[in-house]
């Protein structure tokens, strides 16, 4: 990877990922404060996971994350999760990354065909 002085490129791209993850933490924590206070139950589980998937299938429709997976059920809100008045949600997402440098490989085929010259060079 190509630096510039004075410039981090992996800093710069930890940033952009940081960037993109808290936008989409806010955005589902104004999603999920309705729900507060409301039964930690099987109909309020599967109704906040109704209410981030939408959303997160839309960042993934924009290229914003490759995927994303959803846990809100009894694995993680056991009994004495819910005795403790809590809910939880584990979000997984697989954040999208830019291609900050092309490599350009070019091959010179001279007289030979195509196919013979790609078959070379990808053994």
């Amino acid at each position: 990877m190509k630096a510039l002085a004075g410039f981090n490129p992996v800093l710069r791209l930890t940033t952009l990922t940081e960037h993109k993850s808290n936008t989409i933490e806010r955005a589902l924590a104004k999603m999920s404060k309705y729900q507060v206070m409301e039964f930690n139950d099987t109909f309020t589980r599967n109704r906040i996971i109704a209410i981030m998937k939408p959303y997160l299938a839309s960042v993934q429709a924009g290229r914003g994350i490759q995927d994303f997976h959803i846990i809100c059920d009894t694995s993680n809100n056991t009994p004495d999760v819910i005795s403790r008045n809590q809910l939880v949600v584990d979000i997984y997402i697989k954040p999208t990354y830019v291609s900050e440098m092309i490599h350009l490989n070019f091959i010179n085929a001279g007289t030979n065909d195509f196919s013979s010259v790609i078959s070379t060079n990808n053994s």
